[in-house]
C-alpha cells in the first residue's frame, strides 16, 4: 500500500518582509528601468522594460551585461569547452563537427526574430563595455535543445549503433563506424549530462483554494544549481504587440517568461523538459502549394521551449490562444506547458515532442505536472534515462493530486510553498531527496497567485534553496505606473519541520553539497572522497534526530565502490558492505522495490571483491528477481530492460573495476 506522511503542510509561518530590503535605480534609460533589492543579503534584479523583444533583449543585455557573461550562458559554453579540451586532437575534431552540424540545423530552423533578439543581447552586453560574441549568445541559448537530442541519440545507439550510425550520418555526413560514433556521442554527451531538469507544478484554482484564489506553482529544477539562482532576474515587460506579462528566470534569458510566469490576462505558465525520441534538429523547406509573394519554398518555422512559452505569455488572453501559439511554430525536443487561466479556472498540460503537440490534459479545478508524458501520442516516444526517473516522476505527480483533491478548499499560498519545499516520497514518506518534490537541484521555486496579481518566489540565499524564505510581490501590470512591484510578505518554508527536526535538515545541505562535489569535480578520486565526507556528515546529522535516510546511505555506497574501483583500497568497499549490511538488517524490509534491488547488487559487488563470489551471485540474483515485476509495470522500458540484463552478467561473470568506474551515479534520483 502507499504511504504518505505529510511533514507540516498548511502550517508555513508567515514574517513580516524583511526591513533588511533595500532597493534602488541600478540603472535607467527613458522608460527601461533595472532596479537591485537587496532581500536577505541577496541581489535580485528586476527589470520594467517596454518595446518589442529586441529592445527587451537589448536592455537585458546592457543592464546586466557582467552578469549575463558569467551566468548561465557563459556555464554552458564552460562544459562544452571542458570536455573539448580533455580530447584526443583528431576525437576533437569529429565533437566539433558533429555539434557544429546540429547547431547550424538549429540556426537553420529558429525563426529569424530570434536570432535578432539573441544578437541584440549580445550587443547590449557588448555596449557596457564586456565582451561576447552574437555566436556565444546563439549558442548558448540553443543548447537548451541539445541535451534531449543527446539522450535520445544515445538511446538510439543502445538499441542499434548501426541505425543510429545511418541517422547521425543523414544529418551531418560524418564517417564513423558504429563503435567510434557511440564513443564520440559518450563525449558529446559529457557537458550536457547535468542540463537535464526535474521541475514539479500544480495549478489550484478557487473551487480548490480559499479566498478564491488561483494559484499556478512550480519548481525549478536544472544542473545548473549554483550558477542560475545566483543571478536572478524579475522582469515586467509592456510589449510594442501583445499583453503585458512578468516573469522570473537568471541573467542570460531575456525572456523571463520561459521558466514561470503570468500575464494581464490571467493567463500563467510553467515549463517542464520531459525526453522523445521524436526530436527533431531541422525543419526543412518544403514546397509552398500556395506560394506567396513568388516565393516557392517556405519552412516552418522553430523556437526552443523556453522562449516559446514566453511568446505565450506575451501574446495569449486564454488556453485556446496559447494552444494555438504552441502548434503554430515548431519544437526540437520534449517539453509540457502547464498553462492556466484565472478567468475560468481552467488549467492545461500541453505536451510537445518533437513535431507533435497534444493537449494531455484539460481541466477545471487542478492539475499535476511533472516529468513523463501522459497522451497516447506523445507518450509512444517518450523514454526516463534511469528506471528511478520514471518512478520518481509519476511519484512526485502522485503526491501533487492527491495532496491537491485531500486539501480541497484550504489551500493557500502557505499551502503551495509546503508542498513545493517538501520532502515526503508518495511510497515511502519522509526521505531527503530522490522521488521527492523538492529535488536536490532546484534553483528556484515559484508561487503565482494569478487572480491577485501576486508572485512569490524562494530567496535561494542557502541550500537546499526551497528550505529558505519565500517573498511576495505584489504586481502592477498597469505600463503606467512606474513601479510595478511591491513587497507583501515573507514566507518560512517547513517551518514544523525545521523545528521538529533540526539536524535532518542540515542534512539536507549536506547531501546538496555532496551533489556539488560530484558535479563540480567529476569521477575524481578529490570529487568521491569530498562528496562520501558530505554526505557521512549528512548521515550522521539525520541519525541525530533518528531518521535513517535510504538516499544518504544508498548513494554513500555507491560513492565508496566508486573510490574502491579508483584506489583498489579495500576500506573502501568495506564500508560499502558495512552501510548495505546496515540497510539490510535495518529499514530493507520496508523499501521500495527498486530500492530492495540497488542494495543487493551494491551488496553483491561488495561481497564479490571481498572474496565471497557464491554470496554475491545470490545477492546479484536477488536483485534481479525484484527488478523483473517492475518490467510488467514499465513495459518497454529499454533501460529497465538492460538493467535486468546488467544484473544477470553480474551473476554470471562477476563485477570487474572498468563496469564500476562507467557507471554513472545520479543524486538527483539517488541510484
Amino acid at each position: 500500500m502507499l504511504r504518505y506522511i505529510i511533514i507540516a503542510l498548511m502550517v508555513a509561518a508567515i514574517i513580516p518582509v524583511a526591513e533588511s530590503s533595500e532597493c534602488r535605480v541600478a540603472n535607467q534609460e527613458g522608460k527601461q528601468t533595472h532596479s537591485i533589492c537587496t532581500i536577505e543579503g541577496k541581489e535580485f534584479h528586476l527589470l520594467d522594460i517596454h518595446g518589442p523583444m529586441e529592445s527587451l533583449a537589448y536592455y537585458h543585455g546592457k543592464f546586466l551585461a557582467p552578469l549575463v557573461r558569467k551566468g548561465v550562458l557563459q556555464s554552458v559554453l564552460d562544459r562544452r569547452d571542458s570536455s573539448l579540451e580533455k580530447m584526443p586532437k583528431k576525437e576533437r575534431a569529429q565533437f566539433e563537427s558533429v555539434y557544429s552540424c546540429i547547431m547550424s540545423r538549429y540556426k537553420r530552423s529558429v525563426t529569424d526574430d530570434l536570432i535578432s533578439e539573441f544578437r541584440a543581447l549580445a550587443k547590449g552586453v557588448r555596449a557596457s563595455g564586456v565582451k561576447v560574441s552574437d555566436d556565444e549568445i546563439i549558442e548558448a541559448s540553443l543548447m537548451v535543445e541539445l541535451s534531449g537530442f543527446v539522450d535520445a541519440l544515445m538511446l538510439e545507439m543502445e538499441q542499434n549503433k548501426t541505425q543510429a550510425t545511418l541517422n547521425l550520418f543523414s544529418k551531418c555526413g560524418l564517417h564513423l563506424s558504429a563503435g567510434a560514433a557511440k564513443g564520440l556521442l559518450k563525449k558529446l554527451a559529457s557537458p550536457l549530462k547535468n542540463m537535464k531538469r526535474g521541475c514539479t507544478g500544480f495549478v489550484a484554482s478557487k473551487d480548490y483554494t480559499n479566498n478564491e484564489r488561483h494559484l499556478h506553482g512550480r519548481n525549478f529544477d536544472t544542473g545548473f544549481l549554483g550558477v542560475f539562482e545566483k543571478y536572478p532576474v524579475i522582469l515586467r515587460h509592456t510589449p510594442s504587440y501583445g499583453v503585458t506579462y512578468m516573469g522570473m528566470s537568471t541573467a542570460g534569458l531575456h525572456y523571463s517568461g520561459g521558466i514561470s510566469g503570468m500575464n494581464e490576462a490571467g493567463i500563467s505558465i510553467s515549463t517542464h523538459e520531459l525526453r522523445t525520441t521524436n526530436y527533431r534538429t531541422l525543419y526543412p523547406l518544403q514546397l509552398d502549394l500556395k506560394p506567396f509573394n513568388g516565393k516557392l519554398f517556405k519552412r516552418k518555422q522553430a523556437l526552443t521551449a523556453p522562449y516559446l512559452a514566453n511568446k505565450v505569455l506575451k501574446e495569449a488572453k486564454s488556453i485556446d490562444e496559447a494552444l494555438w501559439l504552441v502548434k503554430k511554430y515548431g519544437s526540437f525536443g520534449a517539453w509540457s506547458f502547464l498553462v492556466s487561466d484565472a478567468k475560468t479556472g481552467e488549467a492545461a498540460s500541453i505536451e510537445i515532442s518533437g513535431d507533435v503537440v497534444r493537449v494531455a490534459k484539460r481541466v477545471k479545478g487542478h492539475m499535476g505536472q511533472s516529468n513523463h508524458f501522459i497522451h497516447p501520442d506523445t507518450k509512444k516516444d517518450n523514454f526516463e534515462y534511469s528506471i528511478n526517473k520514471s518512478l520518481e516522476s509519476r511519484a512526485r505527480l502522485s503526491l501533487v493530486e492527491s495532496t491537491l483533491e485531500k486539501d480541497k478548499g484550504a489551500i493557500d499560498v502557505n499551502w503551495g510553498v509546503e508542498l513545493l519545499s517538501g520532502h515526503t516520497d508518495y511510497y515511502q514518506g519522509l526521505r531527503s531527496f530522490g522521488r521527492t518534490v523538492s529535488k536536490v537541484y532546484t534553483s528556484m521555486s515559484h508561487v503565482m497567485d494569478v487572480k491577485n496579481k501576486e508572485f512569490w518566489f524562494s530567496v535561494g540565499n542557502s541550500y537546499p534553496t526551497n528550505l529558505t524564505n519565500f517573498v511576495g510581490l505584489k504586481v502592477d501590470f498597469n505600463p503606467k505606473h512606474k513601479d510595478f512591484y511591491s513587497f507583501i510578505d515573507t514566507v518560512e518554508a517547513q517551518s514544523d519541520l525545521k523545528a521538529q527536526h533540526p539536524n535532518f535538515v542540515q542534512s539536507l545541505h549536506d547531501y546538496t553539497m555532496a551533489y556539488f562535489a560530484y558535479t563540480d569535480k567529476g569521477d575524481s578520486v578529490e570529487g568521491l572522497k569530498e562528496s562520501l565526507s558530505h554526505l557521512e556528515k549528512a548521515k550522521s546529522s539525520a541519525g541525530l534526530d533518528d531518521v535513517s535516510d535510504f538516499p544518504t546511505s544508498i548513494m554513500i555506497s555507491k560513492l565508496a565502490i566508486h573510490l574502491y574501483a579508483k584506489t583498489n583500497d579495500l576500506r573502501y568497499i568495506e564500508r560499502a558492505k558495512e552501510e548495505l549490511e546496515e540497510i539490510y538488517y535495518g529499514t530493507y524490509a520496508g523499501l521500495h522495490t527498486f530500492e530492495q534491488s540497488q542494495v543487493m547488487e551494491a551488496l553483491g559487488v561488495s561481497q564479490y571483491f571481498l572474496g565471497d563470489k557464491e554470496m554475491a551471485k545470490k545477492s546479484f540474483l536477488h536483485a534481479k528477481n525484484l527488478l523483473v515485476p517492475l518490467q510488467k509495470q514499465f513495459p518497454g522500458h529499454f533501460y529497465l530492460g538492460k538493467l535486468v540484463k546488467d544484473v544477470e552478467e553480474l551473476a554470471k561473470s562477476g563485477p570487474s573495476i572498468s563496469s564500476i568506474s562507467a557507471h554513472e551515479l545520479h543524486f538527483a534520483t539517488a541510484e
